[in-house]
């Protein structure tokens, strides 16, 4: 790297992400309308957050302007934290970003094919023991949702069980042993990944998801 100058990115470990639908009169009150939507699902008092809104879509109801937003809110004290770790390491931070956001801009979104619908695409990024979930679509992030479970146990089983199998054949064994430990840490993962995009489909957004990128 040429800079010192870095991004943080936090995910749902650090922060609470939460989309909703909000009175859209304007930016001063979205927010306040925000500040309100989050409060109750955050484990420190509203005072104590910083927290941002981004409008996904908007829509009337009853005569009125509405947008379905994502609200994402992290506790002052952790972002403290976080400047403080990019100060002992010599790093200059120019800011926070969600993990969701940064995901979106790190990877393609391809064309459509003439005449097929362009729906959202579905990002999941494993890592070591969580699983960050990013639903998007050309207008950007749709959703966002960070699954305690990764691949760091999988992986490790895997390695043990190569050198395992490695090591029965340089016995000259002639079959070899692999346990299921790997399987079932690729079903747990695949598994919340199945019931996040059921979630999405079910509650949030009745498009066919036409990409998944892992």
């Amino acid at each position: 790297f040429r800079t010192k100058n870095v991004r943080i990115v936090i995910d749902g470990r650090m922060a609470v992400i939460r989309r909703t639908e909000l009175p859209s009169l304007g930016p001063e009150k979205l927010r306040q309308a925000a500040g309100f939507a989050i409060a109750e699902l955050l484990s420190f008092p509203i005072d104590e957050a910083v927290f941002d809104v981004d409008e996904i879509e908007h829509f009337e109801r009853d005569g009125t302007p509405w947008s379905k937003a994502l609200v994402v809110a992290v506790a002052e004290s952790t972002l403290q934290e976080l400047r403080q770790v990019a100060t002992d390491a010599g790093l200059r931070l120019t800011g926070t970003d969600l993990a969701a956001e940064a995901l979106v801009r790190g990877v393609h979104y391809p064309e459509s094919d003439e005449g097929s619908q362009d729906g959202p695409s579905a990002i999941f990024d494993c890592e070591d023991a969580a699983t960050n979930v990013v639903i998007r679509d050309r207008s950007g992030v749709l959703f966002a949702r960070t699954l305690n479970v990764g691949v760091g146990e999988t992986t490790i089983s895997v390695a043990d069980e190569l050198e395992s199998a490695l090591a029965q054949l340089s016995g000259g064994d002639t079959q070899i042993d692999v346990g299921s430990s790997t399987g079932a840490g690729v079903a747990t993962v695949v598994e919340g990944i199945r019931r996040t995009l059921s979630y999405y489909g079910t509650e949030l957004d009745i498009r066919p998801m036409q990409r998944i990128i892992v």
